[in-house]
C-alpha cells in the first residue's frame, strides 16, 4: 500500500492521502483553502492508526474513527454515506449502487463520488466495482484497490 498519510480536524479523519498521490500538494491546498497549518500529532488519531494496523492485520471489519463529514455533501454525500453498508469481503457495481441511493441512471456519477472520496479505505469505495467485473478506478490506484480487495477476500 505504501506510507499513508492522515489529515485530521476536531471533527475527524479528514483526508487518507496514499503514497501515489502528490501528498505535498494535497497538504498544500487543504493549508490554503482551509486556513490549515500542517503539524504531526500521532496521538490524535491513535484509535484510527491502531484500526487500521488491525484492518491491514485482516482482524478489523469496520471503522469506528470519527470521520470529518462536513465535506461529504449533495450526491457524492449520499454515495459515500451508503458505501459503509458495503460487506467486509463482497463488492458492489456501480450501478447496483446507484439503484440502491435511489438514482438508478447515476452510475457515472457513482463512479465520480467512489474516485472523490476524501477517505478511502475508512470508506469503503474500494468494493465498488465495474458490472463488467473490472476494478474501475481509485484513488489509490488500481494495485491499491486490488490489494484491498484481496485482503478482504473479495467476492
Amino acid at each position: 500500500m505504501g506510507p499513508l498519510l492522515l489529515i485530521g480536524s476536531a471533527f475527524g479523519v479528514r483526508r487518507l492521502v496514499f503514497d501515489t498521490e502528490d501528498q505535498p500538494a494535497v497538504l498544500a491546498e487543504l493549508g490554503y483553502s482551509h486556513g490549515l497549518t500542517p503539524r504531526e500529532n500521532p496521538a490524535a488519531h491513535a484509535v484510527l492508526l491502531r484500526e487500521l494496523d488491525s484492518y491491514f492485520a485482516g482482524t478489523l471489519r469496520r471503522f469506528t474513527s470519527a470521520i470529518d463529514r462536513r465535506a461529504l455533501r449533495g450526491f457524492r454525500g449520499t454515495v459515500l454515506e451508503f458505501l459503509p453498508r458495503l460487506r467486509y469481503g463482497h463488492t458492489a457495481s456501480y450501478g447496483s449502487v446507484a439503484e440502491a441511493v435511489g438514482s438508478p441512471l447515476a452510475t457515472r456519477a457513482v463512479s465520480n463520488a467512489c474516485s472523490h472520496n476524501p477517505v478511502p479505505i475508512l470508506i469503503p469505495c474500494h468494493r465498488v466495482i465495474r458490472s463488467s467485473g473490472g476494478l474501475g478506478t481509485y484513488l489509490g490506484g488500481s494495485r491499491a484497490k486490488l490489494a484491498l480487495l484481496r485482503l478482504e477476500g473479495a467476492r
